[in-house]
C-alpha cells in the first residue's frame, strides 16, 4: 500500500503475483480516490467553500437571532427564567451529544449525506421557528415546547453540517492548502454570531419577532440550492471526482478512536473554546429579561447599545 505524500486522498497500489505478473502494475481504488489535485476543479471548491460559508452563517445567525426576541417573549408567557436557560442550552447539549455519533457516520458513509442532512434540517429548524412565532393558537407550555423542539433540532443540523461541510472541504484540498479554506469557512461562524442578534433586533422592531428566522431561511435554502449545484455538476469539469465518492486520506490513529481525546494539542484548544463561550453563554438569556423591564428597553438596543436600553448610557 502507497500513500502519496501531502495529499487529501489515499491512494491504493497492488502489483500482481509473480505468475500473472506483467511489468506493468495493476491499480485499485478504495473509494475511488485520486492522487492529483485536479480531480476537484477550483470552480467546484469555490461554489462548495461559499455554500459553506452561507451554511455556517445561517447556523451561528439562528443560534443568536433568540436573543433580542424569545426570552422577552417567553417571559410574557409566565415561563420562569430557568427554563429560558435551559431553552438557551438545549442546542448545545444535543450538539454535544450528536457529536459522536455523527462523526463516526461521516467516517463510515462519507460527509455527502450528513452534510445534506444537516443543511435540510436547518432550514426546517429556522422556519419552525418563524411559524412557531408567528401562530397565535398555542400559548405558555406549549410555546415553550415547540420552541425547546426548535432549538434542539438545530443542535442536530448543526453537528451534522459542521463535521460533514468540514470534512467535505478536507476531501477536496491537499493537506498543505486546507488552512486557507477553512480558515475563510469559519467567516461564516463569526460573521452568524456577530449579526445574528442585531440584526434579529432590528428586523424584529420593524417587521415582527418572527421575521429573522424567516430571513434566515432564505438564506438558508440559497445555500442548499448552491450546494445542490455542485453536487449536480454543474461547477465541475471534466475528470472532476464525484463528491460522493470523496474522503479524507486516513490517519496513522485508524481504528483508534479515543486517540483524539488524549491529543494534547485538541484538548487545549477545545478548553480555551470552553472557557471563552461560557461566559456569553451565560449572560445571553439574562440580559435581555433585565432590559425587557426597562421602560426604554427595544430589542433592537438591546443588542446594538444595551446602556442606551437600560437607560443608564454615559450616567
Amino acid at each position: 500500500m502507497r500513500r502519496s505524500s501531502g495529499n487529501a486522498y489515499q491512494h491504493v497500489s497492488m502489483s500482481p503475483s509473480s505468475s500473472r505478473s506483467t511489468g506493468q502494475e495493476v491499480e485499485e481504488t478504495t473509494n475511488p480516490q485520486i492522487t492529483s489535485d485536479s480531480v476537484v476543479s477550483k470552480s467546484a471548491k469555490r461554489a462548495v467553500l461559499l455554500a459553506l460559508i452561507l451554511l455556517l452563517f445561517t447556523d451561528f445567525a439562528l443560534l443568536t437571532a433568540v436573543v433580542p426576541t424569545v426570552p422577552e417573549t417567553l417571559d410574557k408567557a409566565g415561563i420562569p427564567n430557568f427554563a429560558i436557560i435551559a431553552l438557551f442550552a438545549s442546542k448545545a447539549f444535543v450538539q454535544i451529544c450528536a457529536n459522536p455519533f455523527i462523526g463516526k457516520t461521516v467516517d463510515k458513509i462519507g460527509p455527502l449525506l450528513p452534510l445534506m442532512l444537516g443543511m435540510t434540517v436547518l432550514t426546517a429548524s429556522a422556519a419552525a421557528f418563524g411559524f412557531v412565532l408567528l401562530q397565535d393558537v398555542v400559548h405558555g407550555w406549549g410555546l415553550y415546547g415547540l420552541l425547546m423542539g426548535c432549538r434542539a433540532i438545530q443542535g442536530v443540523a448543526s453537528s451534522a453540517a459542521m463535521a460533514g461541510g468540514m470534512t467535505l472541504l478536507a476531501a477536496m484540498h491537499s493537506a498543505d492548502e486546507r488552512g486557507g479554506p477553512m480558515s475563510t469557512a469559519m467567516l461564516g461562524v463569526a460573521l452568524g454570531a456577530m449579526s445574528g442578534a442585531p440584526l434579529g433586533g432590528i428586523i424584529a422592531d420593524h417587521l415582527g419577532n418572527y421575521t429573522p428566522f424567516f430571513v434566515l431561511t432564505g438564506v438558508s435554502l440559497c445555500s442548499n440550492g448552491l450546494f445542490l449545484a455542485v453536487w449536480a455538476g454543474t461547477f465541475s469539469a471534466p475528470g472532476d471526482t464525484a463528491l460522493a465518492e470523496l474522503r479524507p486520506a486516513a490517519d496513522d490513529d485508524e481504528g483508534d478512536e479515543w486517540a483524539v481525546y488524549r491529543n494534547p494539542f485538541i484538548l487545549l484548544p477545545a478548553g480555551a473554546l470552553v472557557l471563552a463561550n461560557a461566559g456569553v453563554a451565560a449572560i445571553e438569556p439574562m440580559v435581555p429579561l433585565y432590559l425587557a423591564n426597562d421602560p426604554f428597553n427595544e430589542s433592537t438596543m438591546m443588542q446594538v447599545c444595551p446602556e442606551h436600553a437600560s437607560g443608564r448610557g454615559f450616567e
